[in-house]
This record gives C-alpha cells, structure tokens and sequence, in this order.
C-alpha cells in the first residue's frame, strides 16, 4: 500500500484553499489537486509499506500523538519550487520543525520507511500545494495565483494524517489528534 503522513487542514483554512485550487485549475485548464488529495502539510512523502508495518506504524503514530500539543501556524505567503510545483508556505517553522523532526527521527528507527536524499532533519519547507506538475504557463499560473489575495489564513495543525492512495486519489486512512494547547 502506498501511504504518506501529514496534518491535514480544517474549517475555514481548507474551504478558502480548495477555493483558491479550483480558481487555479479552471483558469489554466489544470488537474484540481482537490479531486486527489485534502489540503495537508506533507510530513513524511509517499512510501510503500506492507500491512503488517502499518500496524507498528499505527503504534507509534497513536503514542507519538498523545504526547504532542498542537501546532499555531500562519500562512500568508505564495511561493514555488523550481517552477513546477506553487505553493501557501507556513510560517511559525520553528515549532512545526520541532514537531516534524521529532517525527522523522522516530520514523527512521523503522527499516521499513525509507527516506528520499530531500528528506532531511531541520531543512523542510512546510507548505501546502496548489498547483504541481506544472510544465507550460509556469509564470502566468504564478502571477495568477499571486494575484488571487489569498487572505492571511492561520489556525492549529491539530493531527497526523495517514493518507492512503486508492483509486487513483489520497484517501484519509487514519487521523491522529494531537493534545489541545
């Protein structure tokens, strides 16, 4: 099964996103990220693993959960990687970084969850993505995007996510709440 962990987004952050997704994708004539994954800040990239390692996952995931607060965040800022991907980058890093580095060292005691050479301690942009796989149109998509005055969104990264990828889409397999502040 292949699987990513993140915290997904609620309320009104996750209505004004998939707005601002949808406005994307019908001007450029784009795939909407919506008909495939829920607004989230990525934690771990996809990774393959067997149904008995998602159970010793699960474990760690429900005790790592119960022993972490729940994150602020501010998000006020459109950036992009590399001209292909566009994204609402996170401010308040220094608490998510915390947070996420917590998590990737104790996913790294499981020989069953390998890391990418970009998956490092300490250097995540935390983000969430409007627009990806972009290959003409980068700068107008940009320029778009940018004029859309996204308002200043924040609230509290509350959970861990597992999504799982059936049928063609992300789909929530498990959410973990983390502690109220």
């Amino acid at each position: 099964m292949l699987i990513f962990i993140g915290c997904k987004l609620k309320d009104h952050n996750k209505d004004i996103i998939e707005e601002s997704i949808d406005k994307i994708a019908n001007k450029f004539s784009i795939v909407s990220l919506n008909k495939k994954v829920s607004p989230h800040v990525t934690l771990k990239a996809p990774f393959e693993i067997k149904d008995e390692d998602l159970k010793k996952l699960d474990e760690f995931l429900i005790k790592f959960s119960s022993t972490q607060k729940e994150i602020s965040f501010e998000i006020d800022k459109v950036s992009n990687f590399d001209k292909k991907v566009i994204f609402l980058e996170l401010n308040g890093s220094k608490k998510i970084e915390g947070f996420s580095n917590q998590l990737t060292l104790g996913l790294k005691n499981f020989p069953f969850i390998l890391f990418s050479k970009i998956e490092k301690v300490g250097k995540n942009i935390f983000h969430v993505t409007l627009a990806k796989k972009i290959t003409e149109n980068f700068n107008e998509i940009n320029n778009y995007t940018n004029s859309l005055k996204i308002p200043p969104l924040n609230g509290n990264l509350d959970n861990i996510t597992i999504c799982e990828y059936k049928d063609n889409k992300w789909e929530i397999y498990r959410e973990y709440n983390l502690l109220s502040k």
